[in-house]
């Protein structure tokens, strides 16, 4: 009966073993999406659909995370100034005497 209980035991530690395994994997196979999200990523939501389908190949999961590290590009502000001259002024002069 002994063998049997330490049987057991080690089937607990196996089964807690594979428990925490699990979750580390996990964690890791959503680091691109978990880096994305940290880092407030304007294509959150493309970098998390590539991660989810495409994580399981090493290089779907290497293009996210690449994808989520790189910077943003910056929305680029484009300022037009344009000045509309003003119509030439005419000046009349009228000299004393003369009719116009």
């Amino acid at each position: 009966m002994t063998g049997h209980h330490t049987d057991v035991a080690g089937m607990g530690a196996l089964t807690g073993f594979l428990i925490v395994l699990g979750i580390v994997g996990f964690v890791i196979y959503f680091v691109p999406l978990i880096i994305a999200i940290l880092r407030k990523k304007s294509n959150v939501v493309a970098i998390g659909a590539l991660n989810v389908l495409l994580g399981w190949s090493l290089i779907g999961w290497v293009v996210a995370l690449v994808w989520a590290l790189s910077k943003d590009q910056q929305t680029q502000q484009v300022v037009i100034h344009q000045t509309i001259a003003a119509p030439p002024t005419t000046t009349y002069s009228i000299e004393p005497g003369r009719d116009a």
